[in-house]
């Protein structure tokens, strides 16, 4: 049955490929789906050159239905970690869906798919192919598959959950990126963890081979999936 609606989803979504000469306008897009928490489908997408528009947000489930929101709700861990004002997130009422399964989530104007997800379905069955290590006193997880664009996760310690960690992306021996993990992660927001453990890396153009991520920290080096 599943499989019968994943495909149906797809052929729907066929009509609604990036409109031609917009790919390039999409590679300054960045967002991430957290998940389902209390009920509510949360999420959050800015646009970098104009990190203070607000993008529209369309919700689309298998059947054909939309729910157009607009991302400007106000999120301290995005402006934590420097993602634009913190006004850029989005958070949708699960039961305003008129049917389950997955639902297809992009922007408009310019359109970035930030990916398909099922709503009703448990957060840890999204985790499964995730690629988790544990050092020390703190745990990292990276999510599987890498996006098409960027790489994300969550790192979390073990001991004072609500510390935040401090990631940089490296190729080799270069620095690509530094951020600390403060992104909120629905699937962390148990016992002690508040959550705001997660990490977006924007992933370099072309080869990804040799991609590592590095906790400062501890020195510790994680080799990306492929």
């Amino acid at each position: 049955m599943r499989q019968n609606t994943l495909r149906i989803l797809s052929r729907l979504f066929r009509v609604s490929e990036t409109p031609s000469g917009k790919a390039d306008a999409t590679k300054n897009v960045v967002g991430w789906i957290d998940g389902v928490n209390r009920g509510r489908l949360h999420g959050w997408v800015f646009h970098r050159p104009y990190p203070f528009r607000r993008l529209t947000v369309e919700i689309v489930t298998a059947a054909g239905s939309r729910l157009v929101v607009l991302a400007d709700r106000y999120r301290a861990d995005l402006q934590q970690s420097g993602l634009s004002d913190g006004y850029c997130g989005f958070s949708v009422p699960v039961q305003r869906f008129p049917e389950h399964g997955p639902v297809r989530i992009a922007t408009r104007a310019p359109y970035f798919e930030l990916g398909i997800v099922d709503p009703w379905q448990h957060p840890a069955a999204n985790t499964a192919k995730a690629a988790t290590f544990r050092y020390a006193s703190y745990s990292l997880q990276i999510d599987r598959p890498l996006g098409q664009t960027h790489v994300t996760g969550w790192a979390v310690a073990l001991t004072g959950t609500n510390r935040r960690r401090v990631l940089r992306l490296r190729s080799g021996s270069k620095v690509l990126a530094e951020q600390r993990a403060t992104l909120y992660r629905s699937e962390m927001a148990v016992g002690d963890c508040d959550g705001y453990h997660g990490f977006s890396f924007p992933l370099p153009i072309g080869s990804r081979r040799s991609l590592a991520l590095e906790d400062i920290e501890s020195g510790s080096v994680f080799a990306l999936p492929s």
